[in-house]
């Protein structure tokens, strides 16, 4: 039987309120199978990544678009090279590319520590100082010069251009 007049209204708040409740459920159990594939996604970047190390670390194209593929479903490709360089012995034939990706990792890492200092912008000497301190200089046997810092920036070029190298002298009138 409906009711008529005012007493209607009571079965519109109840529906609505029965309807939120039902899209409420929906909506979790959309996300929850959402961040279920993302996961699996993000693990199948991580085993190729494992067992492709060698082609991304050499093929400046194949790195550049597996790194777009990571940052799209958020997985940090430095981290997943990082992980892979830690696997591999270090029997003194590593190149001297893998230096500079090392220090380009040390360099990414630096200008992440201090954005909320100085915004990002750090000088090369200040970031060849902070490599080269007692603590952050255990990676490397050698000294690291400022020539280092931007062959290593070169380096990453291929990834897009959220690191760049800025010229303040050029800048200046």
């Amino acid at each position: 039987m409906r009711k008529i007049g005012l007493a209607s209204f009571d079965n519109v708040d109840e529906t609505q309120k029965q309807f939120q409740e039902v899209g409420q459920y929906l909506l979790a159990q959309q996300y929850s199978q959402i961040e279920t594939q993302l996961q699996v996604f993000q693990n199948a970047l991580v085993q190729f990544s494992d067992s492709h190390s060698e082609e991304i670390r050499l093929n400046p194209k194949v790195r550049k678009e597996f790194s777009q593929i990571c940052r799209s479903f958020g997985v940090d490709p430095l981290l997943l090279n990082n992980n892979s360089n830690d696997n591999r012995t270090n029997s003194g034939n590593e190149s001297k590319e893998d230096k500079f990706y090392e220090i380009s990792l040390k360099v990414i890492e630096i200008c992440h520590q201090t954005k909320d200092t100085n915004g990002g912008l750090i000088s090369v000497k200040e970031i060849t100082k902070i490599i080269n301190s007692s603590s952050s200089n255990t990676d490397f046997n050698v000294k690291i010069e400022d020539s280092d810092i931007l062959k290593s920036l070169e380096l990453l070029h291929v990834l897009g251009d959220e690191l760049q190298l800025i010229d303040f002298c050029k800048h200046v009138i």
